[in-house]
């Protein structure tokens, strides 16, 4: 709509996809290699992941990152990055697949049912709200989810910070 400001993070959109495309196999798995331009297999991605979030967050915190958007000013924004796979508990995830997602990738796993749109769209975006610090109460509604589906990836990004060179009002 014109009336409101919508913002999408490439760096979201690039964690999802890298999240499905470390259960993938054989052609989807080629196929995705290909999309997201990786020049590395897939076993390599857990790494330049940590590596990315090293470079943008300080060991174990989410809060003040490394690089200050002022140089004049230390810590002056704040970044968040969450990710998270909600499981039909139909169709449980292989451990290896887990294992990453969880381990490696710090990523909230939960199982629903999505028989359960209601309940299923309610728990998402709860944990959607929560990691944006409140800034995104909404991101599914029950008519997105789809009672067959057997994962959805969500990928949060919250971002609180103050430009360098201010906009002119």
């Amino acid at each position: 709509s014109s009336d409101k400001n919508e913002l999408f993070s490439p760096y979201c959109l690039f964690n999802c996809l890298s999240l499905a495309y470390l259960g993938s196999e054989e052609h989807t798995e080629k196929e995705m290699n290909n999309v997201l331009c990786l020049d590395f297999s897939k076993e390599y991605l857990p790494g330049a992941f940590k590596d990315l979030k090293r470079s943008l967050l300080p060991e174990g915190h989410t809060q003040k990152p490394l690089i200050p958007t002022n140089p004049l000013k230390k810590n002056t924004y704040q970044l968040k990055i969450a990710n998270s796979a909600w499981v039909n508990n139909q169709s449980p995830l292989l451990p290896e697949y887990q294992h990453i997602l969880q381990k490696v990738l710090h990523a909230h796993i939960a199982t629903l049912s999505f028989e359960d749109t209601v309940k299923s769209a309610h728990l998402i975006n709860h944990w959607v709200n929560k990691n944006t610090n409140n800034k995104i109460p909404e991101l599914l509604s029950p008519r997105d989810i789809i009672k067959d589906s057997q994962l959805i990836l969500v990928s949060a990004l919250y971002f609180k910070g103050s430009w360098l060179k201010p906009f002119n009002a």
